[in-house]
């Protein structure tokens, strides 16, 4: 009766209560709220048959976090969403007991460059509105130093051209435009009335040469970047450092034409194989042949 007295009592704060019925708080909670005590549950501890599935897509894709694994376990067929320890902190449990977890990732600082990508430039609506292009150095095993120019789509990362040059001109860089441009029409995608092409400030992108190209081509609309603010073109860098941190410093070409290979190959596996978080675990492929729907 002297729950409901106070249960039903007006002006009467959680304290007044506890200390008219003599009740602790937690008690008070559960007998006058209905609530119950928390009851713990068992942890699904994963099979070894379903730790050696991860281990083996740990071990095929030693560039992805326990996230990225997980995904590619799914998305492969290996394991099932309902299966026991088949839940993202269940896949980190066995990567780590197997002492294959990636070192921390810098997620507050890549979230800091995607905010002022963000406030430089709005994010287009639909594929091909803006393309991001720059060059990358690498030199290989003989000792001979190579540039590699790309050109990415913004909104699906779609890799439209990795080119290996000698020289880093504004020739160099006209014949990445026009090859990414290329690519666009020989992939079935109509060209928009204006494609907002957005670089750095290299000596390329400030050439004159490259200027006359932009003017004459009437499509392309060339912004340059905030010196010393890579994050404009993100990417486009992010492209160059997954090639070498994922494929160059780990198979290090010995040549130019090893380069080339290298370079080559995975592009197509990043086109095609390598899931995105940011794309909801899919490949910028399966967002950019499909016009950017699911």
């Amino acid at each position: 009766m002297e729950v409901e007295a106070a249960r039903g009592g007006e002006g009467l704060t959680v304290k007044q209560a506890m200390k008219l019925l003599g009740l602790s708080r937690s008690s008070y909670y559960r007998q006058v709220r209905g609530m119950k005590d928390y009851q713990v549950r068992g942890r699904q501890v994963a099979s070894a048959e379903h730790k050696e599935v991860l281990r083996e897509v740990a071990l095929k894709r030693v560039e992805a976090g326990h996230r990225r694994v997980r995904a590619y376990a799914l998305a492969w067929g290996k394991i099932t969403t309902n299966a026991a320890g088949s839940s993202r902190m269940s896949c980190y449990r066995v990567l780590k007991s197997e002492g294959l977890i990636q070192p921390k990732r810098i997620g507050q600082d890549l979230r800091q460059a995607a905010e002022q990508r963000r406030q430089r430039l709005t994010a287009p609506e639909k594929l091909n509105q803006v393309l991001q292009a720059d060059f990358t150095d690498y030199v290989t095993e003989d000792n001979e130093k190579h540039h590699i120019g790309c050109v990415t789509e913004y909104l699906s990362r779609f890799n439209l051209i990795s080119a290996v040059s000698d020289t880093e001109t504004a020739l160099d860089l006209i014949a990445v435009v026009e090859g990414a441009l290329k690519e666009i029409a020989e992939l079935g995608h109509e060209l928009t009335d204006q494609i907002i092409l957005v670089t750095d400030n290299g000596p390329a992108m400030k050439a004159r040469r490259f200027r006359n190209f932009v003017k004459k081509s009437e499509l392309l609309i060339h912004v340059r970047s905030r010196k010393y603010h890579p994050q404009t073109i993100g990417r486009e860098e992010r492209f160059h450092g997954s090639l070498k941190l994922e494929r160059l410093y780990r198979v290090l070409p010995r040549n130019r034409t090893e380069l080339i290979e290298e370079v080559k190959s995975y592009r197509q596996f990043y086109n095609y194989e390598r899931l995105h978080m940011s794309l909801g675990y899919r490949t910028p492929a399966a967002v950019y042949l499909n016009n950017g729907t699911p």
